[in-house]
Order: C-alpha cells, then sequence, then structure tokens
C-alpha cells in the first residue's frame, strides 16, 4: 500500500453461514477499520518525517528536524501492532534523532538513535529486502558514539554490522553503495585509533567500490570520503599520488554539488587537502588558496551552523602556519581572535572542545616567546587544564596534553619561581612517559623532559636553601 492511498473501509456483503454474530462481525470490521487507518497514518507521518529529516538536514534546520522527531514518535504510536511498519518508523525516527543529536550535540538523542536502530534490527526479518540498509543505520550509530566515547568495542561491533550488511547484500542492490561506504568509513575510524594499515587499505578499498556503484546524487559525498582517506594515507605513508588524487576528487566532487551540504564537505576537505601539500613543499600560493577556500566554507557556516565552530578552527590553523612561514605576528593574533570565536561557539560537551582548546594554548604559547606576556603563559596553562579534564583516560592523544601542560608549567616556574608549577610539571611529564610503550618515538624525548625538569628542581632547591 503506498503511503498516499487511504484503504477503503469495509463494505463488503458477510456470507453469515458460519454462524457469526451482527455483533461480533461489526467489532470485527470496525477493529479492521481502525487497523487501517493507523497504518495509513503512519505511513503518511513516515514519509514526512523522511523527507523532513532530508531538508533540514542539509540546511542544519533544527525546528525542522524536531518536526521530524515529533511525525517518527507519532508514527511509532500509531503503527504499534505492526511489526514491519513499526520497523520503518523506528528506522526512521532513529534517522531523525541522529540528526538532532548532530545539530545539538545532545547525548539523549543519541542513546535515543542507537535503542531505535537496535529495535528496527529486531523486529526485521533476515529476509526483508531492507535488513542491509537497517544494518548500515544502526552501525552508523554505533559509530556515532564511538566519537563521542572512545569505546572501541562501539567501534568493532559498528564494522561486524557493517560486514553483515554487505554480506547479505546483493551486488545490484541500491543499498550496496551505502554498505560499502559506511564500511570504509568505520574502517577508517578503526586505523586512526589503532594504526593498523590493513584497516586503512581496506577502508579505501570499499570506498573505491562505494564509489563505482553511487548513483549521481550521492556521487559528491562518496568523492569526498575516498579523497578524505585517500589524505590519509598520504599524511602516513607520504605517497605524492594518494594527496594529488585525493585533490582530484574533491574537485570533482565540487563540481557535481547540487547542495550546500555537500559543498560544504568537499570545499572543507579541499581546504585541509591544499594546506596538507603546503606542509610539504612551503608553496606560499598552496597557502592562500587554502586559506581563499576555507573564507568560502565559513560563508557557507553562518553564526548559527553547528559546524562554525569546527571551520573556525581550521581557519585559526591557516593563520597560524601563515605567521610560521611570514612571522609577522598581526596573523598569530588574528589565529588567536579565530581560535577564541571558535571556543565561544563550541558547546561544553562538544568532543572536540579538547583540540580548540590545546590549539589556542599552543598559540598563546607562540606569542608568548616574542611578548614575554605572563598573561598568555596563564591563559595558556588553563587552557591545557580544561582540555586534561575533558579528554578521557584511554584517549589516543592524552600523552599529548600531558605533555603540554607540563612544558607551560615548567615555563611558568622560570618566570615566576613557584616550586609547585614544577613539581606538577614532573608529575605530569611522568604520567605521559609512563603512557606509553618503550618502543614509541615520543618516550624518549618526554624521558628527556623529565630530566630536565628534575634538573631545574634541584637547582631550584639550593637557591632557595641560598636564600634562607
Amino acid at each position: 500500500m503506498g503511503p498516499n492511498c487511504r484503504p477503503e473501509s469495509s463494505s463488503m456483503t458477510v456470507n453469515r453461514s458460519d454462524g457469526m454474530e451482527d455483533g461480533e462481525t461489526s467489532a470485527r470490521s470496525a477493529n479492521a477499520d481502525a487497523l487501517g487507518g493507523a497504518r495509513w497514518t503512519a505511513e503518511v507521518l513516515i514519509k514526512k518525517a523522511s523527507q523532513t529529516i532530508e531538508a533540514a538536514v542539509e540546511q542544519y534546520d533544527i525546528p525542522a528536524l524536531s518536526e521530524a522527531v515529533a511525525c517518527g514518535e507519532e508514527a511509532m504510536a500509531a503503527c504499534s501492532k505492526t511489526p514491519t511498519l513499526r520497523c520503518d518508523a523506528l528506522n526512521i525516527l532513529g534517522q531523525a534523532y541522529h540528526a538532532m543529536f548532530e545539530q545539538t550535540r545532545e547525548t539523549e538523542y543519541l542513546v535515543k538513535t542507537v535503542a531505535a536502530h537496535e529495535e528496527a534490527v529486531h523486529l526485521c526479518s533476515p529476509t526483508l529486502e531492507c535488513r542491509p540498509r537497517l544494518l548500515c543505520n544502526l552501525a552508523t550509530a554505533l559509530h556515532t558514539r564511538f566519537t563521542t566515547t572512545a569505546d572501541i568495542r562501539d567501534l568493532d561491533q559498528s564494522i561486524t554490522l557493517c560486514e553483515q550488511a554487505f554480506q547479505i547484500c546483493p551486488p545490484s542492490a541500491a543499498d550496496r553503495s551505502l554498505c560499502l561506504s559506511v564500511l570504509a568509513c568505520t574502517l577508517h575510524s578503526r586505523f586512526k585509533a589503532t594504526a593498523d594499515p590493513t584497516d586503512l587499505d581496506q577502508s579505501i578499498a570499499f570506498a573505491e567500490e562505494a564509489l563505482s556503484q553511487a548513483s549521481s546524487a550521492c556521487r559528491p559525498l562518496r568523492l569526498h570520503s575516498l579523497a578524505e582517506f585517500l589524505l590519509t594515507r598520504f599524511v602516513h605513508k607520504a605517497a605524492n599520488l594518494d594527496l594529488e588524487r585525493g585533490i582530484s576528487l574533491l574537485e570533482q566532487g565540487l563540481l557535481l554539488c547540487k547542495s550546500d551540504y555537500a559543498r560544504h564537505l568537499c570545499l572543507s576537505e579541499l581546504a585541509f587537502a591544499i594546506m596538507t601539500r603546503f606542509e610539504r613543499t612551503r608553496d606560499a600560493a598552496d597557502l592562500e588558496i587554502s586559506l581563499s577556500l576555507q573564507r568560502q566554507v565559513l560563508e557557507l557556516c553562518p553564526p548559527t551552523h553547528i559546524l562554525r565552530s569546527l571551520e573556525l578552527s581550521n581557519f585559526g590553523v591557516l593563520l597560524h602556519l601563515r605567521f610560521a612561514l611570514g612571522g609577522d605576528i598581526a596573523n598569530l593574533n588574528r589565529a588567536i581572535d579565530v581560535l577564541r570565536e571558535a571556543l565561544e561557539v563550541c558547546p561544553p560537551n562538544h568532543v572536540d572542545r579538547l583540540y580548540r582548546l590545546s590549539n589556542l594554548a599552543v598559540y598563546l604559547s607562540d606569542r608568548l616567546y616574542m611578548t614575554s606576556s605572563v598573561d598568555d603563559l596563564d591563559e595558556s596553562t588553563t587552557l591545557l587544564e580544561e582540555a586534561l579534564r575533558l579528554c578521557p583516560a584511554t584517549h589516543w592523544a592524552r600523552y599529548r596534553l600531558l605533555a603540554d601542560l607540563a612544558y607551560s608549567l615548567s615555563s611558568r616556574y622560570r618566570l615566576v619561581h613557584n616550586i609547585s608549577d614544577l613539581d606538577r610539571s614532573i608529575e605530569l611529564t611522568q604520567s605521559a612517559a609512563d603512557s606509553l610503550l618503550p618502543e614509541h618515538p615520543w618516550r624518549t624525548y618526554a624521558l628527556h623532559r623529565l630530566c630536565v625538569a628534575q634538573l631545574d628542581h634541584i637547582i631550584g632547591t639550593i637557591e632557595d636553601s641560598n636564600h634562607i
């Protein structure tokens, strides 16, 4: 039954040869009418929610997403006695919750996202054509939860679900490209968490296949994903072919973009790719191109845009690179101002807030070397303290925060000679070294910094004794 077709009321002549009473017949007929009406209502609401989500995601429209959530919840109530339709309603509702989480970063929406997709998969028969898509949607929800909690179990389960979806999805099915794309994305994330090169190579292979089977509407997003994974491999293997191909794919994607949403993604990634090339070649022209692209990205992110904080941060990084190239403190001051704005619009519980805090602390430290401003040093230390509080104990970059904060405290000790700063610096440096495996390339540097801090402590103690 199509979602726009209201079922006809029961008006057929009843054969009473089975002895059914008139009252019982009327009750059965009324129940059938009620069930048919509820089904029609649920189908209309599901279609409305689906259309609303698609438009609202592209426009980052939170009120419209709230309407989609309401439609999905109403559809759930209307189809409580129809398992197949309830499965559809759960899937749409899960997508609406997920979009709301991406916009608001409110954890309750992520919890509801996972629960809705888990129930949808549970209700879905293994033989239904829609099962691969439902598995992929649950995998995507778990992957999103992994990005907020860094719990590797969510990521592993997400990959397992993607593999199941891929195995049961026929080669010619419309959802085949989706299955391949989500599997590629989850493997790419596992590479970033574990540094297993096999995961990265597989993610690129699956992304290539997903692109080859993508519809014209999805092609810009598939080009973006493949380019992102190639750029990751370039960063780790320095294969120039990966970098140049990634840039070419993103340029192709920009030509095909039909929406601001896709254009934003491709522009932002292209700005990053050309920045990456600048870092290898030190060609100032590439840096200026990257800055120009990033300005276009910011034009697509008005003040209320959920990704404005991220894109401001990216713009600040580029300004800092320009400062490092030419030494003009005006670029450094501008980078600091932009990072402050990025922090102002970054939600307190956002998973990326610690990166904004860390970058701003680094830029303030750079200005300290030029101005010797104790205020900059104090602010840098405070920012790193907050970043460390936000960083999970298992986060891959925690050792860097420990080391940066230790160095900041050590620098402040040299300016104001407060021995407690030096004591804390030694403690943090030791923690950073202890968190690394013996073969980790940064461990030697951490131990070196620990020796320097301990020597400073000995000298400081002697000087204090002499003053007494």
